[in-house]
């Protein structure tokens, strides 16, 4: 029982004493610190403020050939819309080209038959939404506010006309934890995982790299030290490190 109780302790004895010589290479290699500490800050403000996916207000363009009444509506609907710049177009090809261009990310038009198809009995009245692709977010943002702008244009109408009914179920949606819907609210903490998972990668294959690159591994070899206490005496402080690294991110997340 003595034996094993002795050999315990010189194995962590070892073990304590390559922790210590790893701590001590830490603070004297400023590099280990520009890699655990100035690399991940570089990293999290790229993700929080070099990558956005909120979309506020976006540039379309608009085509009007209709010049009737409910036309003008609509057009006024889009126009005072908060979620849209309305870019006014003279006709379908001056606005295809703001869009190939890049000067616009969608383009309205308003059909000349508008106003009488809707009007109209057992006709539908169409409207084009011409959207670029290349942004799938923004995308999908005009596509869902068009439709909602088309809607309440509908209800409004049909409330001017005595015919609106009622809806019988209302929605009403509440954003849960980031109630602005700000994308650098989700993104830095996703991105902090993808920094500490290269960061803890890098910082511990560097470990066995720099003793091999020095000529100091065949050293480790010969000392009595087994495999388990080269790989976590060499492993843990550089964990602790990145760990310290991890609550250096978490604070300057806080203040993003």
């Amino acid at each position: 029982m003595s034996d094993t109780l002795t050999r315990l302790r010189l194995w962590w004895q070892q073990l304590a004493a390559i922790m210590i010589k790893e701590g001590k290479q830490v603070t004297r290699d400023p590099s280990s610190w520009i890699i655990a500490v100035v690399l991940p800050l570089t990293f999290l403000f790229l993700f929080g403020f070099g990558i956005s996916l909120d979309t506020t207000v976006v540039k379309i363009a608009m085509v009007r050939e209709d010049g009737g009444r409910d036309a003008l509506a609509f057009a006024a609907a889009l126009t005072n819309s908060r979620w849209f710049l309305v870019v006014p177009a003279t006709d379908r090809r001056s606005a295809e080209r703001l869009l190939q261009d890049q000067g616009v990310k969608a383009v309205v038009i308003i059909p000349a038959e508008f106003g009488r198809r809707l009007n109209a009995q057992n006709t539908t009245a169409q409207v084009q939404v011409l959207v670029d692709g290349a942004e799938p977010n923004a995308a999908n943002y005009v596509h869902g506010y068009v439709e909602a702008i088309w809607n309440g244009f509908l209800a409004a109408r049909g409330r001017e006309q005595g015919s609106a009914l009622a809806p019988p179920v209302s929605l009403e949606v509440r954003y849960w934890y980031n109630a602005n819907a700000v994308s650098r609210w989700f993104l830095i903490p996703g991105s902090m995982t993808v920094i500490m998972t290269l960061l803890g990668t890098l910082l511990t294959s560097l470990v066995i790299a720099r003793e091999y690159e020095r000529g100091t591994l065949e050293a480790l070899y010969a000392t009595p030290l087994t495999r388990g206490q080269i790989l976590i005496g060499k492993t843990l402080p550089y964990f602790l490190l990145a760990m310290v690294s991890m609550l250096v991110c978490v604070l300057t997340a806080l203040l993003l």
